[in-house]
């Protein structure tokens, strides 16, 4: 029936809307007078202890954040050594986040999340620049990752397979599907090393139980050499409804960031060389980025 829908949502909302969960531990039925429930259905909900409910909803915010610390792994992890801000990171699985589509939940809780850290710092700003770019650059993977998992569930996504050709220097370049690209303060591997000792869950666990300290996360930034992450998701396991997806990573130097303006489909690495030979770019600098336009290339990250 209708209702038996209108009683998910309620419970649903319950669990997942602290406000709404501090009006029905102080007023009991009466908080719920918004959703379209007889007095059967009502009666229902009489039985329902607050504090069991509160934590119902603790441990159900708590497992779907150990799911999503696969997808913010550094993030979290760097987030865990500053004061308050776990707190904030459990606060945005809220009704808000989770009414959204499945696929699209775990975007928009990373987005809000960048929103909240920019509107009230908890660390000076220089700090919280670089904590955003590594949270951007997890974005950007969390993106490319709803987008081909989209593609796969409305069955439009095609593998295709990887080629390069030799005339690669010669035809013009655009970055594959799936690809994000994000600067980065300090090298992707340095950092999975320095933020991640487990992985997935298990590091969820372990950042509630034993967070980074806040002179781990400093001397993080002692390391600051500012890489270009290019990164592509790729399906490793294929199904109609639940397919994986992985990340291929890619790292460039800084410089590479520039360059990457050009890759649009109207020039070759070809061109975009000679331009830099024309403007006095060393021989070396030229080795470097032919190198990395290859690299890029084979990985199938351009096209």
């Amino acid at each position: 029936s209708m209702n038996f829908i209108e009683q998910e949502r309620a419970l649903f909302d319950l669990l997942f809307d602290a406000t709404l969960r501090e009006q029905f531990s102080r007023h009991s039925v009466k908080a719920l007078q918004d959703y379209r429930l007889d007095t059967q259905e009502l009666a229902d909900f009489a039985v329902i202890q607050a504090h069991a409910l509160a934590l119902d909803a603790r441990v159900r915010v708590d497992l779907i954040l150990a799911q999503w610390c696969r997808a913010f792994p550094l993030s979290f992890s760097l987030l865990s050594s500053v004061q308050g801000s776990l707190l904030l990171v459990k606060g945005l699985v809220d009704s808000q986040t989770m009414r959204q589509a499945p696929n699209d939940r775990l975007v928009v809780f990373g987005t809000r999340l960048r929103q909240a850290l920019i509107a009230q710092p908890l660390v000076s700003l220089q700090e919280l620049s670089l904590i955003v770019a590594i949270l951007d650059a997890e974005l950007g993977m969390a993106s490319t990752s709803r987008l081909l998992k989209y593609s796969v569930l409305q069955e439009q996504y095609q593998a295709k397979p990887l080629s390069i050709d030799d005339h690669w220097l010669n035809k013009s370049i655009s970055l594959a599907a799936y690809v994000s690209a994000s600067l980065i303060p300090v090298s992707y591997a340095q950092l999975k090393q320095a933020l991640c000792p487990c992985l997935g869950a298990e590091l969820w666990r372990q950042l509630n139980k034993t967070p980074l300290s806040a002179t781990a996360r400093q001397l993080l930034w002692q390391k600051a050499e500012s890489r270009l992450l290019v990164v592509q998701a790729k399906v490793v396991v294929m199904s109609l409804c639940e397919p994986q997806i992985e990340h291929q990573t890619l790292e460039l130097a800084e410089g590479f960031a520039s360059l990457f303006e050009y890759v649009n489909g109207t020039m070759s690495v070809e061109q975009i060389l000679q331009q830099l030979k024309q403007m006095g770019a060393p021989e070396s600098l030229l080795q470097g980025i032919k190198s990395g336009f290859r690299q890029l290339s084979v990985a199938g990250m351009i096209v």
